[in-house]
Protein backbone atom coordinates (compact mmCIF):
# COMPACT_ATOMS: atom_id res chain seq x y z
CA UNK A 1 0.00 0.00 0.00
CA UNK A 2 1.56 3.31 -1.04
CA UNK A 3 1.98 6.17 1.42
CA UNK A 4 -0.61 8.92 1.43
CA UNK A 5 -0.06 12.15 -0.44
CA UNK A 6 -0.81 15.61 0.96
CA UNK A 7 -4.48 15.73 -0.22
CA UNK A 8 -5.12 12.38 1.50
CA UNK A 9 -3.56 13.62 4.73
CA UNK A 10 -5.62 16.81 4.49
CA UNK A 11 -8.87 14.85 4.06
CA UNK A 12 -7.96 12.62 7.00
CA UNK A 13 -7.17 15.66 9.15
CA UNK A 14 -10.69 17.01 8.58
CA UNK A 15 -12.12 13.90 10.23
CA UNK A 16 -9.36 13.20 12.76
CA UNK A 17 -8.34 16.53 14.29
CA UNK A 18 -11.79 17.70 15.47
CA UNK A 19 -12.30 14.35 17.21
CA UNK A 20 -8.81 14.28 18.71
CA UNK A 21 -8.95 17.88 19.92
CA UNK A 22 -12.40 17.38 21.42
CA UNK A 23 -11.31 14.22 23.26
CA UNK A 24 -8.05 15.63 24.60
CA UNK A 25 -8.65 19.37 24.93
CA UNK A 26 -5.94 20.24 22.38
CA UNK A 27 -5.72 22.65 19.43
CA UNK A 28 -3.78 20.74 16.80
CA UNK A 29 -4.01 21.87 13.17
CA UNK A 30 -2.88 20.32 9.90
CA UNK A 31 -0.39 22.87 8.59
CA UNK A 32 1.97 21.43 5.95
CA UNK A 33 4.03 24.63 5.93
CA UNK A 34 4.75 24.20 9.66
CA UNK A 35 5.22 20.45 9.31
CA UNK A 36 8.18 21.18 7.03
CA UNK A 37 10.06 22.13 10.18
CA UNK A 38 10.03 18.41 10.95
CA UNK A 39 10.65 17.34 7.33
CA UNK A 40 7.32 15.52 7.25
CA UNK A 41 3.99 15.83 5.44
CA UNK A 42 1.95 14.01 8.06
CA UNK A 43 2.68 15.86 11.31
CA UNK A 44 -0.07 17.78 13.01
CA UNK A 45 1.08 20.88 14.87
CA UNK A 46 -0.42 23.03 17.65
CA UNK A 47 0.13 26.83 17.99
CA UNK A 48 3.35 26.18 19.92
CA UNK A 49 4.69 23.89 17.15
CA UNK A 50 4.30 20.83 19.32
CA UNK A 51 4.18 17.66 17.22
CA UNK A 52 1.40 15.09 17.06
CA UNK A 53 3.14 12.30 15.10
CA UNK A 54 0.85 9.84 13.31
CA UNK A 55 2.12 6.53 11.91
CA UNK A 56 -0.08 5.46 8.96
CA UNK A 57 -0.57 1.83 7.94
CA UNK A 58 -3.02 -0.15 5.83
CA UNK A 59 -5.42 -2.78 7.15
CA UNK A 60 -4.56 -5.17 4.28
CA UNK A 61 -3.82 -8.46 5.96
CA UNK A 62 -2.72 -11.34 3.66
CA UNK A 63 -1.32 -12.07 0.22
CA UNK A 64 -4.85 -12.88 -0.93
CA UNK A 65 -5.99 -9.42 0.13
CA UNK A 66 -3.06 -7.76 -1.58
CA UNK A 67 -3.95 -9.67 -4.74
CA UNK A 68 -7.33 -7.90 -4.71
CA UNK A 69 -5.56 -4.59 -5.15
CA UNK A 70 -4.48 -3.35 -8.53
CA UNK A 71 -1.46 -1.57 -9.89
CA UNK A 72 -2.13 2.05 -10.74
CA UNK A 73 -0.90 3.13 -14.19
CA UNK A 74 1.10 6.31 -14.66
CA UNK A 75 -2.02 8.00 -16.02
CA UNK A 76 -3.90 7.53 -12.71
CA UNK A 77 -2.95 10.87 -11.17
CA UNK A 78 -3.88 12.79 -14.33
CA UNK A 79 -7.16 10.84 -14.55
CA UNK A 80 -8.09 11.79 -10.97
CA UNK A 81 -7.08 15.44 -11.44
CA UNK A 82 -9.03 15.68 -14.70
CA UNK A 83 -12.07 14.09 -13.05
CA UNK A 84 -11.97 16.64 -10.23
CA UNK A 85 -11.56 19.51 -12.69
CA UNK A 86 -14.48 18.32 -14.84
CA UNK A 87 -16.78 17.96 -11.84
CA UNK A 88 -15.95 21.51 -10.74
CA UNK A 89 -16.38 22.80 -14.30
CA UNK A 90 -19.88 21.27 -14.41
CA UNK A 91 -20.75 22.95 -11.11
CA UNK A 92 -21.06 19.70 -9.19
CA UNK A 93 -20.54 20.48 -5.51
CA UNK A 94 -21.86 19.80 -2.01
CA UNK A 95 -21.58 16.04 -2.38
CA UNK A 96 -19.20 13.28 -1.34
CA UNK A 97 -18.42 10.94 -4.24
CA UNK A 98 -16.79 7.58 -3.57
CA UNK A 99 -15.49 5.51 -6.48
CA UNK A 100 -13.87 2.11 -6.63
CA UNK A 101 -11.55 1.97 -9.64
CA UNK A 102 -11.51 -1.66 -10.78
CA UNK A 103 -9.96 -1.11 -14.22
CA UNK A 104 -7.98 2.15 -14.36
CA UNK A 105 -7.72 3.83 -17.76
CA UNK A 106 -4.27 3.09 -19.19
CA UNK A 107 -3.97 5.75 -21.86
CA UNK A 108 -4.78 9.46 -22.11
CA UNK A 109 -7.59 8.66 -24.55
CA UNK A 110 -9.11 6.11 -22.17
CA UNK A 111 -8.79 8.57 -19.28
CA UNK A 112 -10.66 11.24 -21.25
CA UNK A 113 -13.42 8.78 -22.10
CA UNK A 114 -13.67 7.63 -18.48
CA UNK A 115 -13.82 11.20 -17.16
CA UNK A 116 -16.60 12.06 -19.62
CA UNK A 117 -18.84 9.08 -18.78
CA UNK A 118 -18.27 9.18 -15.02
CA UNK A 119 -19.05 12.90 -14.78
CA UNK A 120 -22.08 12.41 -17.07
CA UNK A 121 -23.34 9.67 -14.75
CA UNK A 122 -22.79 11.76 -11.63
CA UNK A 123 -24.46 14.84 -13.10
CA UNK A 124 -27.50 12.88 -14.29
CA UNK A 125 -27.97 11.06 -11.00
CA UNK A 126 -27.56 13.90 -8.49
CA UNK A 127 -30.15 15.95 -10.37
CA UNK A 128 -32.77 13.21 -9.95
CA UNK A 129 -32.02 11.46 -6.67
CA UNK A 130 -33.57 12.80 -3.46
CA UNK A 131 -30.96 14.03 -0.98
CA UNK A 132 -28.34 13.29 -3.66
CA UNK A 133 -27.87 9.77 -2.32
CA UNK A 134 -27.13 7.32 -5.11
CA UNK A 135 -25.43 3.94 -5.58
CA UNK A 136 -25.09 1.64 -8.57
CA UNK A 137 -28.25 -0.34 -9.30
CA UNK A 138 -26.73 -3.82 -9.39
CA UNK A 139 -29.78 -5.32 -11.11
CA UNK A 140 -30.16 -3.13 -14.17
CA UNK A 141 -27.69 -0.62 -15.61
CA UNK A 142 -28.70 2.41 -17.65
CA UNK A 143 -26.62 3.70 -20.59
CA UNK A 144 -24.33 5.80 -18.36
CA UNK A 145 -23.73 3.00 -15.89
CA UNK A 146 -22.98 0.55 -18.71
CA UNK A 147 -20.22 2.83 -19.94
CA UNK A 148 -18.82 3.51 -16.46
CA UNK A 149 -18.52 -0.14 -15.42
CA UNK A 150 -15.66 -0.41 -17.90
CA UNK A 151 -13.56 1.37 -15.25
CA UNK A 152 -15.40 1.41 -11.92
CA UNK A 153 -17.16 -1.31 -9.92
CA UNK A 154 -18.83 0.93 -7.37
CA UNK A 155 -19.93 4.52 -6.90
CA UNK A 156 -21.69 6.11 -3.94
CA UNK A 157 -22.86 9.72 -3.75
CA UNK A 158 -23.91 11.46 -0.54
CA UNK A 159 -24.76 15.01 0.42
CA UNK A 160 -21.89 16.98 1.93
CA UNK A 161 -20.87 20.56 2.66
CA UNK A 162 -18.47 20.64 -0.29
CA UNK A 163 -17.21 18.47 -3.13
CA UNK A 164 -15.18 15.55 -1.79
CA UNK A 165 -13.77 12.59 -3.69
CA UNK A 166 -12.60 9.27 -2.28
CA UNK A 167 -11.03 6.50 -4.35
CA UNK A 168 -10.62 2.78 -3.80
CA UNK A 169 -8.41 0.65 -6.03
CA UNK A 170 -9.63 -2.94 -6.05
CA UNK A 171 -10.44 -5.57 -8.66
CA UNK A 172 -13.81 -6.21 -7.08
CA UNK A 173 -16.78 -4.23 -5.74
CA UNK A 174 -16.27 -2.99 -2.21
CA UNK A 175 -19.15 -5.16 -0.97
CA UNK A 176 -16.65 -8.00 -1.33
CA UNK A 177 -15.04 -8.28 2.10
CA UNK A 178 -12.15 -10.35 0.81
CA UNK A 179 -10.49 -13.16 2.69
CA UNK A 180 -10.40 -11.44 6.10
CA UNK A 181 -13.16 -9.73 8.06
CA UNK A 182 -12.52 -6.33 9.64
CA UNK A 183 -11.51 -7.77 13.03
CA UNK A 184 -8.84 -9.98 11.45
CA UNK A 185 -7.59 -7.08 9.32
CA UNK A 186 -7.26 -4.90 12.40
CA UNK A 187 -5.51 -7.61 14.43
CA UNK A 188 -3.07 -8.49 11.62
CA UNK A 189 -2.18 -4.89 10.85
CA UNK A 190 -1.67 -4.14 14.55
CA UNK A 191 0.51 -7.24 15.01
CA UNK A 192 2.73 -6.22 12.06
CA UNK A 193 3.28 -2.76 13.51
CA UNK A 194 3.85 -4.11 17.02
CA UNK A 195 6.57 -6.40 15.65
CA UNK A 196 8.61 -3.47 14.31
CA UNK A 197 11.20 -1.73 16.44
CA UNK A 198 10.00 1.85 16.86
CA UNK A 199 12.27 3.69 19.28
CA UNK A 200 9.54 6.27 19.98
CA UNK A 201 6.46 4.03 19.81
CA UNK A 202 5.21 5.38 23.13
CA UNK A 203 4.92 8.80 21.44
CA UNK A 204 3.28 7.61 18.20
CA UNK A 205 -0.37 7.51 17.23
CA UNK A 206 -0.94 4.43 15.07
CA UNK A 207 -3.50 5.01 12.34
CA UNK A 208 -5.05 1.92 10.70
CA UNK A 209 -6.55 2.90 7.36
CA UNK A 210 -9.23 0.53 6.00
CA UNK A 211 -9.30 1.81 2.38
CA UNK A 212 -10.37 0.16 0.08
CA UNK A 213 -12.20 -2.12 2.53
CA UNK A 214 -14.47 -1.05 5.38
CA UNK A 215 -15.61 -1.71 8.92
CA UNK A 216 -19.04 -1.38 10.54
CA UNK A 217 -19.94 0.76 13.57
CA UNK A 218 -20.23 -2.38 15.72
CA UNK A 219 -16.62 -3.28 14.88
CA UNK A 220 -15.21 -0.36 16.87
CA UNK A 221 -15.91 -2.05 20.21
CA UNK A 222 -14.40 -5.27 18.82
CA UNK A 223 -11.21 -3.38 17.89
CA UNK A 224 -11.02 -1.98 21.43
CA UNK A 225 -11.34 -5.49 22.86
CA UNK A 226 -8.47 -6.74 20.66
CA UNK A 227 -6.17 -4.00 21.97
CA UNK A 228 -7.30 -4.67 25.54
CA UNK A 229 -6.46 -8.36 25.17
CA UNK A 230 -3.20 -8.06 23.23
CA UNK A 231 -1.84 -4.78 24.57
CA UNK A 232 0.14 -2.20 22.58
CA UNK A 233 3.34 -0.19 22.82
CA UNK A 234 1.83 2.79 20.94
CA UNK A 235 0.57 5.94 22.63
CA UNK A 236 -2.75 5.71 20.81
CA UNK A 237 -4.54 3.77 18.07
CA UNK A 238 -7.09 5.17 15.62
CA UNK A 239 -9.00 3.61 12.73
CA UNK A 240 -10.18 5.50 9.65
CA UNK A 241 -12.29 5.00 6.55
CA UNK A 242 -14.05 7.13 3.94
CA UNK A 243 -16.31 4.41 2.58
CA UNK A 244 -19.73 3.21 3.75
CA UNK A 245 -20.27 2.06 7.31
CA UNK A 246 -18.71 4.01 10.17
CA UNK A 247 -17.37 6.89 8.09
CA UNK A 248 -14.62 8.93 9.76
CA UNK A 249 -11.81 8.60 12.30
CA UNK A 250 -12.28 6.79 15.62
CA UNK A 251 -10.05 6.44 18.68
CA UNK A 252 -9.59 2.84 19.74
CA UNK A 253 -6.98 3.30 22.47
CA UNK A 254 -5.11 6.07 24.28
CA UNK A 255 -2.61 5.82 27.12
Amino acid sequence: MSEWNKPQWKTFSEFFLPEYNKAHGTKFLYTPEDAKVFNSDNDFVDPKLKRLPVQHTSSVGTDDDIDMEISRPKTSEKFINDLKAELKFRGINKCHIMLNISNPPRTIAEAREAVYWITELIQKKISKVKNRIYSFDQEEYDIYEKECIKWISEIDIYEDEELRLAFGWSKYPLEVKGVLDSEARFANALAKKESKNYQNAEELILLLDFDPFSFDPDDIDKFKKIVEEKGTKFKAIWVYQLWSGARGAFEIYHQ
